[in-house]
């Protein structure tokens, strides 16, 4: 019977030649490639010179016997693809046995019948082509995961890293996948947050995807490089099913470290005031919506600061835009000292400053605003060796449950500083609503 697939190449390692040529005729007639040799250390030499599937080696040979070609053979690395088989004219447990030990796939007799041999011979073919095949696949996967820009592991049941390609390891900093390999993925890169604080395995997205075979698409996440450098990344979990079982996951991951610095640029950019660094109108804003939110299921009150800059414009006039700029920027740290942690600074635009006080006493918010008069009025602005005066114009309200809305209450305050300007250049103004039967004090 000839082998269908063909190509099977065989070296025969038989001292006697009346072996070597009865079976090299069988062999040959049957599809198989045959080349001998005389000795283990021909037989050595050839295999090292010539690519084979199989090496069929006489066990009794004058020099050496056969089982130290099989453990020449499973000792050479570039020789682990070729399945040592011992031929032998003796049936002996003691010589299968040694045989076995030496690293020997399968034991042939020379008096079986042909039949026998060669239908062994063709079982044992076709394992070597299916394990040709998964190699070749292998080859292809490894191909393709090399070339991909993107990190690439696999998880096992055990949540153990079961492969990590080349990219994954770049992104990550390592250089052998060794390094990962049979490692807990949580443990060794997706322990902690982007602050360091710990990120349990048990409320860990990643850990719970990996456990229940959840499928896990565009997740944002954060990897510690092996440096121990934290690194934003995006993720996407895919399970692994085996004839319906959850055998593991496969994750992709691309490292977003720009795109999220470039995000988190813009945001900044959106709340905050690119000159004084300080949270801008629509920071303030959003922030006094959610206080006022706040405030309707609660008995407590905060109080909102309004400060418009006196003299401001002739600082411009005198000494230039410049100037005026350098004003504000120490007008706005001289305020960032003196605020509580929980307190809310912002540049409101031109020069003028807003402050929300959270969970005050409405007796307290108008010696608060006087502080802030106080501050901003002790305070002698130098710039290119000349001093100017600098004062503020403070107008103060108060926010509670009964307040109509948060708009509503930063207009109060704004009136309010309105009218302490108009009264001198450096006044507190206290906004109080009509019904309490008082408007100012």
């Amino acid at each position: 019977m000839v082998d269908p697939a063909g190509h099977m190449r065989i070296l025969l390692v038989d001292d006697t030649r009346t072996a070597r040529d009865v079976y090299s005729r069988l062999f040959t007639a049957n599809g198989y490639q045959i080349e001998t040799a005389e000795s283990v250390q021909d037989g050595l030499k050839k295999l090292a010179a010539r690519a084979f599937d199989i090496a069929i080696i006489d066990y009794f040979m004058p020099q050496e016997n056969g089982d130290v070609l099989c453990r020449a053979i499973r000792r050479d690395a570039r020789l682990a693809h070729i399945a040592p088989v011992i031929l032998t004219a003796t049936y002996s447990d003691e010589i299968i046995r040694l045989s076995l030990e030496a690293g020997a796939s399968d034991c042939l007799f020379k008096d079986e019948p042909q039949e026998l041999l060669l239908a062994r011979i063709a079982a044992m073919v076709r394992s070597i082509r299916v394990r040709k095949t998964i190699d070749l696949e292998r080859h292809h996967l490894a191909q393709i995961l090399g070339s991909l820009s993107e990190g690439v592991y696999g998880v096992d049941k055990s949540k153990q890293i079961t492969f990590m390609n080349p990219a994954g390891l770049k992104i990550l900093g390592y250089e052998q996948e060794d390094e990962v390999r049979g490692r807990n993925p949580h443990e060794l890169f997706h322990f902690a947050q982007i602050d360091g604080r710990p990120n349990p395995a048990e409320t860990c997205f990643l850990m719970q995807a990996y456990e229940l075979g959840d499928e896990l698409l565009c997740w944002d996440s954060v990897f510690w490089m092996r440096d121990g450098r934290p690194l934003w990344v995006e993720c996407n979990v895919v399970p692994l099913f085996v004839n319906g079982q959850h055998q593991g996951s496969v994750v992709a991951f691309r490292d977003i470290s720009v795109l999220r610095e470039q995000i988190d640029k813009l945001n900044w950019q959106a709340y905050h005031d690119s000159l004084t660094r300080l949270p801008n109108r629509r920071y303030f804003t959003d922030t006094l919506d959610r206080e006022f939110c706040r405030l309707k299921r609660s008995d407590e009150a905060s109080g909102l600061i309004y400060i418009d800059l006196n003299h401001f414009k002739a600082v411009n006039d005198a000494a230039g835009h410049a100037a005026g700029d350098q004003l504000l920027i120490e007008i706005g740290e001289l305020l960032s000292r003196r605020i509580r942690g929980a307190d809310v600074l912002a540049r409101l635009g031109g020069d003028e400053f807003g402050i929300i006080l959270p969970n005050v006493k409405i007796d307290n918010i108008l010696d608060v605003a006087e502080e802030f008069r106080v501050l901003i009025a002790n305070y002698s602005f130098n710039y290119r060796g000349r001093t100017f005066r600098v004062t503020g114009s403070v107008g103060a309200s108060v926010m509670n449950k009964h307040s109509v809305s948060p708009e509503q209450v930063l207009s109060q305050a704004d009136t309010a500083s309105y009218t302490a300007k108009r009264r001198s250049d450096h006044q507190v103004q206290m906004y109080l609503p009509i019904e309490e039967g008082k408007t100012g004090s």
